[in-house]
C-alpha cells in the first residue's frame, strides 16, 4: 500500500509476482480487461479507467518498480524476466478462474502487452495497445524519453504536458517526498524494459499475435 487515497468503488488488493506483493485496482462487473499502465504507472484511478469500467471489469495491475510495485524491478535482470513477470502479474490479476481476457497496453505497459499476445495467445481476447513501446525504426529512431531534464518527459509523450503532470503528481494522502523517490523508481523501471531505445525484439514476435487489436 502507498497511502493514496483511490476513487469511490475502487478495490485495492496485492498479488503475489517476482518476489512482492504488487497491488491491483479493480472496478466494474463484466467481461475482464486488464490495463497495464505507462510511464509514471497507476498514480490515479483515471477518467479512462472510470468509463471502462461502467460496462466491464476493469483491473489494473501495477509493474514492478511503479507505484504500487514494490521493489520488484530489482530482480528482473532480462527481457525475458520481465515479459514473464508482466505475463504472471495479468493472470494473478484476473483470477484463477478466468482462462482469457481483454489486454489494454499504454506506453509501457504496450510494449509488455503485445509480448503477452504474441507468446500466449490463448490468453489474449483482444488487444488494445495505446501509443505503444517496442519498436524501433532505424530510419526514424524513436525519442530518447530518458535523455531528457527531469520533469520535461511529459512535454514528448503525449500532446497536453499539463495532463500528464496532473497524473504523475503526489495524490491525495501520498507523502510528497516519497512519492517523488517512487516516480524516479519507475523511471528506472521502464527503463529497465526499454533501454536503449525502445526496441526489445518485439517486431520478430508481431507475426504471433492473434488477438484483434487495435
Amino acid at each position: 500500500m502507498d497511502g493514496t487515497r483511490i476513487a469511490d468503488g475502487v478495490a485495492e488488493r496485492m498479488v503475489a509476482v517476482a518476489g512482492a506483493e504488487l497491488r491491483v485496482w479493480e472496478k466494474g462487473r463484466g467481461a475482464p480487461i486488464i490495463v497495464l499502465p505507462g510511464f509514471g504507472g497507476a498514480a490515479r484511478w483515471t477518467a479512462f479507467m472510470e468509463a471502462l469500467a461502467a460496462t466491464r471489469r476493469v483491473v489494473v495491475p501495477s509493474l514492478p518498480g511503479f507505484p504500487g510495485g514494490a521493489r520488484a524491478h530489482e530482480r528482473l535482470d532480462t527481457h525475458l524476466d520481465w515479459i514473464l513477470a508482466a505475463r504472471d502479474l495479468a493472470t494473478a490479476a484476473a483470477g484463477a478462474d478466468v482462462r482469457e481476457f481483454d489486454l489494454v497496453g499504454i506506453s509501457v505497459g504496450g510494449a509488455l502487452a503485445a509480448e503477452i499476445a504474441a507468446l500466449w495467445p490463448p490468453l489474449v481476447r483482444r488487444l488494445i495497445l495505446v501509443a505503444p513501446f517496442g519498436l524501433c525504426d532505424d530510419r526514424a529512431p524513436p525519442f530518447d524519453v530518458f535523455a531528457v531534464k527531469p520533469g520535461t518527459g511529459g512535454d514528448h509523450l503525449c500532446a497536453d504536458p499539463k495532463r500528464f503532470a496532473a497524473h504523475i503528481v503526489a495524490p491525495e494522502g501520498a507523502d510528497a517526498l516519497e512519492w517523488d523517490i517512487g516516480i524516479v523508481r519507475a523511471n528506472e523501471a521502464a527503463a529497465r524494459i526499454l533501454w536503449p531505445l525502445g526496441d526489445t525484439g518485439l517486431a520478430k514476435r508481431l507475426s504471433r499475435i492473434v488477438a484483434p487489436t487495435l
